[in-house]
């Protein structure tokens, strides 16, 4: 979390940088990526010393980077406008036409379910942020949407007509 607020950049994530920059007596340059992928593209490629943006620890992003110890846990949730059919059941998840940002963390879990639902489907777009899908869903030009549990309970206030119908894996660790 960082933003701009009253008195300057702030936010949970920022306060732990500046704070970790101060003790080591060096300036905070802090770079943002539109997402997860391209932010830990930069990283492998010397472009950034670390990053801090809410990342799920994966086996697979553990073979690249050194994680710090975990600090909150998310699940990633099916996410719908109230005027629209609540989905019930998970086994639903094969029907519906899903629409998510390009989140390695997301993609893989909806991997790992598609074994379980074989016909399941979804479109990623490379250039939305799942804040941009909430508006979508809210808007009424896209259905559904798959995002994590603190992002729509970031955003909720905003989109009001917004529902969580389900959340589709277990807790995930956030480093």
């Amino acid at each position: 979390i960082f933003y701009e607020g009253p008195f300057g950049p702030t936010g949970f994530e920022y306060d732990l940088l500046k704070r970790f920059s101060d003790s080591l007596g060096v300036e905070l340059t802090i770079v943002i990526e539109p997402n997860a992928r391209e932010l830990l593209n930069e990283l492998s490629s010397y472009h950034g010393h670390f990053a801090a943006a809410k990342l799920i620890i994966t086996p697979e992003r553990q073979k690249h980077f050194l994680f710090t110890q975990a600090y909150h846990e998310i699940t990633h949730q099916l996410v719908y406008r109230s005027t629209t059919k609540r989905p019930k059941k998970i086994k639903t998840i094969e029907k519906l036409p899903l629409e998510i940002s390009d989140d390695d963390g997301l993609v893989s879990e909806l991997k790992k379910l598609k074994k379980q639902y074989p016909k399941m489907k979804w479109t990623v777009h490379p250039e939305a942020s799942p804040e941009d899908l909430m508006f979508q869903v809210n808007e009424k030009k896209t259905t559904y949407t798959i995002v994590s549990s603190d992002e729509i309970k970031i955003n909720r206030r905003f989109y009001p007509e917004l529902r969580v119908a389900y959340s589709i894996n277990e807790p995930k660790k956030i480093s």
